[in-house]
């Protein structure tokens, strides 16, 4: 069976136990606790090893893969530079990023990055570009994704997005 995603993506981004389901599901829980998170994760050390306790946890039951505290830390701060090297592309003169179907693309010389990371992205925006905006809160013009919608009440709400019927589409001009 065929991926849905590049060669550059499944090398960079997935691996046997980290696939894209785990990921999703992981983020997913990162964004119902990001209004909170940079007071579990940076402030009491006891509840970050408890939050990420608990979601390998979590995580070990519903995929049937160990999952470690450890595990779930490694791929958070991945996170962070997968959302730091998306926003930064996006903003990069000459790139460009098409929400609707993800892809991204640009003159050769734009794609010269010092973070290998990028080149997961040579083709395909980030897979979770929607819940890395939501976790991380950074939205402006330039990098938010219009699944993600401000309001005054509650700060972030976010929209699904159906993500089959994106595929086979080709960036906009």
């Amino acid at each position: 069976m065929e991926s849905e995603f590049p060669a550059e993506q499944i090398e960079y981004l997935f691996n046997n136990k980290w696939t894209y389901e785990v990921q999703k599901s992981f983020a997913r829980f990162l964004v119902l606790v990001s209004p909170h998170l940079p007071l579990l994760l940076e402030g009491n050390r006891k509840d970050a090893y408890s939050l990420y306790t608990l979601w390998a946890e979590r995580l070990t039951t519903d995929f049937g893969k160990c999952f470690t505290p450890s595990d779930c830390q490694d791929k958070y701060e991945q996170f962070k530079i997968r959302h730091r090297v998306m926003r930064d592309m996006i903003k990069k003169h000459g790139i460009k990023y098409c929400y609707e179907s993800g892809m991204m693309w640009g003159p050769v010389e734009a794609w010269n990055t010092v973070d290998p990371i990028s080149v997961a992205y040579k083709t395909l925006g980030d897979p979770l570009w929607v819940e890395l905006q939501q976790m991380f809160g950074e939205f402006n013009e330039e990098t938010v994704h219009p699944a993600v919608q401000s309001s005054a009440g509650n700060g972030v709400m976010p929209v699904q997005v159906d993500v089959d019927s994106l595929k086979g589409k080709h960036p906009l001009e």
